[in-house]
């Protein structure tokens, strides 16, 4: 019997290379065992959104492998890949796909993967079974009996997800922290192109929120109790302790808030109490800073903060800025109201002398008032008192006693705050004051200034700027030097020296920069300034409005210029060069400046 397997073998032996036995496969041969193998997948036969999915799905498998990539390891993902073809349409309820696949190999080390998939019919859902376990709740329940899908509908996986998270988040909302899902199946038959959705939410135990207790620090519990934002025994939530370490963190009295629920057995069953850990920050802090801009010269501040001056959260601020242009001392003192984080009351002090070129001033100001935020929007009414002591170019000094109630809206919204690719500033404030009430004139005066960032594409911004002011005075020669507007410099247009135009009662500027990133944090910018100040609106040739119109756009002047700015690490920086294009020989001015864009 051996003789005859002998003789078989060696009859068999000249065929053995055109053989193969079935776990044996004939790779495409690379030039070099080192070299990687590049794959690429293309998918034809289905609809735009079903094959955008599917293409995902193969360059994120594609992605996954090892690099280099050997030939048996890209032969295994040829042959699993079909799985994620099915994963890719499944969520739009195709589950019975016809998948046609093959490799061509263009090159030695280039593999073209090619699916035809023909998606089949779409399954619908044929049975819906929703239950809630537990006690009756209103809202939940009106969640069970109107689901987001329906009898012969197809079923869409993202849709059911969704309205499973929108069931967990609505029980963890009203203190079902413990709630489970005890079924959750979707059956898909293939062969009736029929899905089938069980879901049973389990409420368990529900919890209430206990008492809110703070670990030992410098401000007293009636205070902290202020931030709270719910009432003890409301439904506990997992988001309430998230809201209360976020409002504690921005009330700028602690390094470290720690929000922990407490579950013990000294508790009712159904309580939650919250235990608050807080590392407070130094009752005083220092400030120093210097800097450097063309339109101010070198400047040096230097100043303190006392975090919380007494038990209740008031707060003190000294500091003191010099610099060529103005030099100031400020101190603020701040006592927070009943909502701390919305409310507060302030009362401040300042002197300031400012030195420009069109003159000077001495100025003493006392003042207390009232902010309140909400939605994002900043409301202050304030009452000072400004002595000033000034001079225009070189006339006699005059003395300027001035009443000023006035009141500001302010809202700022970004992506960034110190490095935003898009959002908007919005400022505007009213003042005024009344002969003979601590005033020595009538003077009501408006500005506004209003900021728009946005994306052009993806590596680019247009940056919109425009300051307007008006002021209305009852003997135009009490208006002090600091209540007049001005214009020009790096913050206003370029091309022009600091408060080169001016001193005015009406204020127009506009900007428009377009700003190109360059590499990384580093991007060029050009731009066009236009606006000038008036102490009259300039009258046109005719009395129509659009003489009056050109009168006033002729009487504007103009800078443009080129720049380069960086989102360096202690904040944005850029450097200009400018040209006053409406003065005759007037040179480039080189500016620079630092701060957000807005």
């Amino acid at each position: 019997m051996y003789r005859y397997l002998l003789y078989l073998l060696i009859f068999l032996y000249p065929c053995a290379d055109a053989w193969a036995w079935p776990w044996q496969k004939d790779y495409p041969a690379t030039k070099n065992a080192q070299e990687s193998i590049e794959l690429q997948s293309c998918v034809t036969g289905l609809p735009p959104l079903l094959a955008a999915n599917v293409q995902n799905r193969l360059n994120a498998n594609l992605d996954d492998l090892p690099k280099p990539l050997d030939p048996l390891i890209a032969n295994s993902f040829y042959e699993q890949s079909s799985s994620a073809i099915i994963a890719g349409i499944s969520p739009f309820s195709y589950f019975n796909p016809v998948i046609r696949q093959s490799l061509s190999t263009p090159t030695t080390n280039h593999w073209l993967l090619q699916y035809h998939v023909t998606p089949g019919p779409v399954s619908v859902i044929t049975k819906i079974s929703l239950h809630l376990i537990g006690p009756d709740t209103p809202s939940l329940q009106a969640l069970i009996d109107h689901p987001p899908f329906h009898l012969n509908e197809a079923f869409l996986s993202a849709t059911y997800e969704t309205y499973k998270e929108t069931l967990m988040a609505q029980a963890n909302k009203l203190g079902y922290i413990d709630a489970q899902f005890s079924d959750h199946r979707v059956l898909v038959n293939r062969d009736t192109h029929s899905v089938a959705i069980y879901l049973s939410l389990d409420l368990k135990q529900s919890y209430r929120v206990g008492p809110v207790t703070f670990q030992k620090n410098p401000l007293n519990n009636t205070f902290l109790q202020k931030f709270v934002p719910f009432k003890i025994g409301s439904h506990y939530s997992p988001d309430d302790t998230v809201l209360l370490q976020k409002q504690l963190t921005n009330s700028g009295y602690f390094q470290q808030v720690d929000v922990l629920p407490k579950r013990d057995n000294t508790t009712a069953r159904d309580t939650m109490p919250i235990q608050v850990n807080l590392t407070p920050k130094p009752r005083q802090q220092y400030t120093l800073g210097a800097g450097y801009g063309t339109d101010t010269g070198p400047r040096i501040s230097a100043g303190t903060n006392w975090n919380y001056v007494t038990d209740t959260g008031h707060k003190l601020m000294m500091m003191t800025r010099l610099s060529q242009v103005q030099n100031m001392a400020i101190t603020k003192y701040t006592l927070p109201g009943n909502n701390p984080l919305e409310d507060q009351y302030h009362v401040n002090g300042s002197l300031t002398t400012n030195t420009i070129s069109q003159g000077n001033s001495q100025i003493r100001q006392f003042g207390s008032g009232f902010s309140h935020s909400h939605g994002g929007w900043q409301t202050t009414i304030n009452v000072s008192y400004q002595l000033e002591h000034y001079s225009f170019n070189s006339d006699p000094y005059q003395t300027s006693h001035l009443l000023l109630p006035s009141i500001s809206f302010q809202k700022i919204t970004s992506d960034n705050p110190l490095y935003p690719t898009r959002g908007n500033s919005f400022n505007v404030m009213l003042q005024g004051a009344k002969e003979n009430v601590l005033s020595d004139t009538n003077l009501l005066q408006a500005r506004l200034q209003d900021k728009w960032l946005f994306p052009v594409t993806l590596d680019s911004q247009l940056l919109l700027k425009t300051d307007l002011g008006y002021t209305a005075i009852h003997k135009q020669t009490l208006l002090p030097l600091s209540l007049s507007f001005f214009a020009g410099g790096s913050q206003s247009i370029r091309g022009y020296g600091y408060n080169e135009l001016g001193p005015g009662r009406y204020l127009i500027t506009a900007s428009a920069e377009f700003r190109h990133k360059i590499i990384t944090d580093w991007y060029g910018a050009t731009f066009i300034d236009i606006g000038n100040t008036f102490d009259n609106v300039p009258n046109g040739a005719t009395s129509g409005l659009s003489s009056k119109l050109g009168a006033i756009y002729n009487s504007l002047e103009r800078g443009v210029g080129i720049g380069i700015g960086w989102n360096s690490p202690v904040g944005p920086m850029q450097l200009s060069i400018a040209k006053a294009v409406t003065l005759a020989g007037e040179p480039n001015r080189i500016q620079f400046n630092m701060g957000t864009s807005l």
